[in-house]
């Protein structure tokens, strides 16, 4: 790839999302990668692609469910889109909220309790979701997860 979408919507922030993308990797993982400079800025760009794509829904709010980083969402945000991000892990969110500020976007990120969680969207959200690591999950929540499509 000669021209990554990163670079042109975030400029010479994209740096700063690839290094807190490497910093959050675990250690063992890190370990594995043979060239994480090229694996993180491929997981960035991908991140910001989603983000891109779903921009052009037009969104009238978004939000991001186990977001991690939310590159989705910053990207959304960047191109002047409204949302919210919400992870489980107070780590992630404080990261998050430090990246929001640091690029100067109206994105919060919330920690939240995904089983207690009873979510009311406004008709019209835009929801971007991982599917759960870690086997199937249907039980906990009660369907399917990897049965779900995505429509426009």
């Amino acid at each position: 790839m000669d021209k990554y979408l990163q670079d042109e919507i975030f400029g010479k922030d994209s740096e700063l999302l690839i290094k807190k993308y490497k910093d959050s990797l675990h250690e063992s993982t890190k370990r594995m990668l043979r060239d994480i400079d090229s694996f993180a800025r491929d997981y960035v760009e991908r991140g910001v692609r989603l983000g891109y794509v779903a921009a052009k829904n037009s969104p009238s709010y978004f939000v991001e469910i186990g977001c991690g980083l939310g590159i989705p969402s910053l990207t959304l945000a960047k191109l002047g889109y409204n949302g919210e991000a919400f992870d489980f892990q107070t780590k992630i969110v404080n990261e998050g909220n430090f990246l929001s500020e640091k690029l100067k976007l109206s994105l919060p990120y919330k920690l939240i309790d995904f089983y207690a969680w009873d979510p009311k969207l406004p008709e019209g959200t835009f929801l971007i979701a991982d599917k759960p690591r870690g086997g199937d999950n249907s039980q906990r929540f009660g369907f399917d997860i990897n049965s779900c499509e995505v429509t426009t």
